[in-house]
């Protein structure tokens, strides 16, 4: 057959391979509409009474009915959607910790929306994060705050913190901590820019604006009902700004305490930055966590549940399911790094037993070690193995995710030949069930084992 029989012939195969290619992409980011979740409406009288203020709850309106800074939200959406197939240039890398970073490219396009922050605007609801009580460790309050963050854009809402909020600790535990000597207008104009959130000193400031109020419980178990795409590009833009502004052991909270070292663990284990090429260095983080016992064993079991993953390999880690990640990676040559909240002993010591893992298992000293430096190292390494029932670990992935690293695993089972597979992306895990969820499996569960 001569060339130009061949180029002839080529050109529909090509032409088919790419719209084949363009239906798989497109069922892949397939959208499914839908508002977000009810309040309860019991909580509406409290509150308006609380705040002198017109409780919107979740109640969208039309367009005609939007106050200007929800009229631009949406526009933006529109611009956002319609401009995403110019194909922006990625954001610049940058550096955590010494390891450089980057960034989600598949929702850059989506993520861009966010870049500026419209104008506080009294006629536009707000959700105002106030008190001091919290839910759950420190995992579930930074999850509470993205789920804020994440139920203000859903609703085109404004957000809000009470200065000495719980919210506003949990950020700054970690992260945008205050080196501003005697002028923390700054900072807090900074935060503000940053987060494109205000902050709330006194309750008189709230006077005159329509104020929205849930509880961290309630935040940390609602779940986005906006299309899957928007709501990863929703998370992965904040938690890349958040890493842009990591605590490096400088600077004070809002209450004036020192914050911690976010380098520290990579610091215990690598020495200080600028020691030697951090970048270059190779290494895999476990999470161990035993999540309180029987507590920590529903959990899993009610993640394997939803999503297919075996209900107890995340908890035991044994060296068979550590091996079925590392050694197809080569990373069992590698330092394997071991973050655990120490209950779970039986699992660190079959690790340190085996000849093939414990060799290169190392643990950061206890006097370096915080929740900070253990989720910057988890975040920042090669690999990252583990456990679908932390919120820790949820943390941690997400970052990952955020920040542009693959090889995080998380949902895992065996299939039908015995070999251990991943069963669930990250539609696993930005798509968390509802506390109405959870609930309905444990009832169950009991019911059953009751019979």
């Amino acid at each position: 057959m001569d060339n130009s029989r061949k180029t002839k012939l080529n050109k529909p195969i090509v032409s088919l391979a790419l719209l084949a290619c363009l239906v798989a992409f497109y069922d892949l980011w397939s959208e499914n509409p839908g508002g977000i979740e009810d309040f309860d409406r019991n909580d509406s009288y409290h509150q308006q009474q609380k705040t002198g203020a017109i409780h919107f709850g979740d109640d969208f309106l039309n367009d005609s009915e939007l106050t200007p800074n929800q009229q631009t939200s949406r526009q933006l959406d529109q611009v956002t959607e319609d401009s995403s197939k110019n194909d922006p240039p990625p954001p610049p890398k940058f550096s955590v910790c010494g390891r450089v970073a980057g960034s989600n490219l598949a929702s850059w396009p989506l993520q861009r929306k966010y870049l500026t922050c419209p104008e506080f605007d009294p006629q536009t609801p707000m959700l105002v994060l106030e008190g001091y009580r919290t839910f759950g460790r420190t995992g579930n309050r930074l999850q509470s705050f993205l789920n804020a963050v994440q139920y203000t854009r859903d609703g085109h809402f404004q957000l809000g913190m009470m200065y000495n909020s719980w919210a506003m600790g949990a950020i700054l535990e970690f992260f945008m901590a205050s080196d501003y000597k005697g002028n923390d207008d700054d900072w807090v104009s900074q935060i503000e820019k940053t987060l494109c959130v205000k902050i709330i000193h006194r309750p008189e400031e709230l006077e005159g604006w329509k104020i929205v109020l849930k509880s961290p419980t309630d935040l940390f178990y609602y779940r986005s009902s906006s299309p899957f795409n928007e709501t990863m590009a929703s998370q992965h833009y904040t938690l890349r700004t958040l890493f842009q502004h990591y605590n490096t052991g400088e600077g004070h909270d809002q209450h004036g305490n020192a914050v911690g070292d976010m380098c520290a663990g990579m610091d215990s284990l690598f020495g200080k930055e600028g020691e030697q090429d951090r970048n270059s260095v190779i290494y895999s983080v476990i999470h161990l966590r035993y999540l309180e016992g029987q507590e920590g064993r529903n959990l899993l079991k009610y993640e394997a549940s939803r999503t297919g993953c075996d209900p107890m390999a995340a908890l035991e880690m044994k060296p068979d399911y550590v091996k079925s990640i590392l050694a197809p990676l080569g990373m069992l040559e590698h330092p394997i790094i071991v973050i655990t909240d120490g209950q779970n002993k039986l699992s660190l010591e079959r690790l340190l037993s085996d000849p093939g893992i414990g060799p290169m298992i190392r643990q950061v000293k206890p006097e370096a070690s915080s929740f900070g430096g253990d989720v910057t190292l988890a975040v920042m390494a090669n690999v990252f193995i583990g456990n679908p029932a932390s919120t820790m670990s949820d943390f941690i992935v997400k970052s990952r995710v955020s920040l542009g690293f693959g090889n995080k695993y998380m949902y895992r089972a065996k299939d039908e030949n015995g070999k251990w597979t991943t069963v669930c992306g990250d539609d696993c895990l930005f798509e968390k069930h509802p506390v109405q969820s959870w609930n309905n499996w444990w009832a169950a569960n009991q019911k059953a084992r009751n019979s």
